[in-house]
């Protein structure tokens, strides 16, 4: 037969499993461990690594059966092919369902799907939420700092001067945002580790891209505002002092 290594390390520890006996069952025969596969779900994507073992088919013949085919085309299109060759064989082969691993594999993980779904939904909101404030706080404190801008301007400051000024308050702001953001966000996905699959909860290309977005964001929310400053007219901003 052949174990898993949850079963290996289990049972065996440290030492070499091939060419051990276990006796299966209490009517059961012996059987001597040839391999050692991969840890692999069993019933679920997602669930919890058991010791698992996988022995000879004729020689532990079950009344029901499952059969898996390799293929290199469509599987679909292959299932009543598949189901002729089967009952050619044995009537009693006649298939009761016919699936495809990726069916399997979407069915099982459905719920890690949804939940994916909705914190992306959610994610998309809050970036969002995040461009329209910023928006809204970078444009009132352009309003605010008209005189100053202007007068700077009357001073010698260029557009692009006032560009960068602005910029940078909307530069700070992200700052002040990350800083806050990372660590609660580094938290947040350790707390909610179950719910995730196939990645760590301190996964540093999620949090890079995610970061990187934010920031594209941010600039885009800012950067209207900090054209709309570019655009003040030193002499009408004197002339409101």
């Amino acid at each position: 037969m052949l174990i898993n290594e949850r079963m290996a390390q289990q049972f065996f520890g440290g030492a070499d499993p091939v060419g051990k006996t276990i006796h299966i069952g209490k009517q059961g025969r012996d059987h001597t461990v040839i391999g050692v596969v991969k840890n692999a779900p069993i019933n679920a994507v997602g669930e919890p690594l058991e010791p698992y073992l996988y022995l000879s088919y004729w020689a532990n013949f079950e009344s029901e059966v499952t059969f898996l085919i390799e293929t290199q085309v469509d599987p679909a299109a292959l299932a009543q092919a598949a189901r002729r060759e089967l009952k050619t064989v044995d009537a009693l082969l006649d298939p009761r369902t016919i699936t495809t691993q990726n069916e399997l594999i979407r069915y099982s993980a459905q719920q890690y799907q949804i939940t994916a779904e909705l914190a992306g939904a959610l994610g998309l909101l809050g970036l969002i939420l995040t461009a329209v404030g910023l928006y809204g706080v970078i444009a009132f404190s352009v309003s605010q700092r008209t005189r100053e801008l202007g007068i700077r301007m009357a001073l010698g400051a260029d557009r692009s001067d006032t560009l960068r000024l602005v910029l940078g308050d909307v530069a700070m702001v992200g700052a002040a945002g990350l800083a806050f953001g990372v660590p609660a966000a580094l938290t947040a996905t350790h707390l909610l580790s179950s719910l995730l699959f196939g990645m760590g909860p301190w996964d540093a290309p999620a949090f890079v891209a995610s970061a990187m977005l934010l920031a594209i964001a941010l600039f885009a929310a800012g950067l209207q505002p900090a054209l709309r400053a570019t655009g003040i007219h030193p002499s009408s901003a004197l002339r409101n002092m």
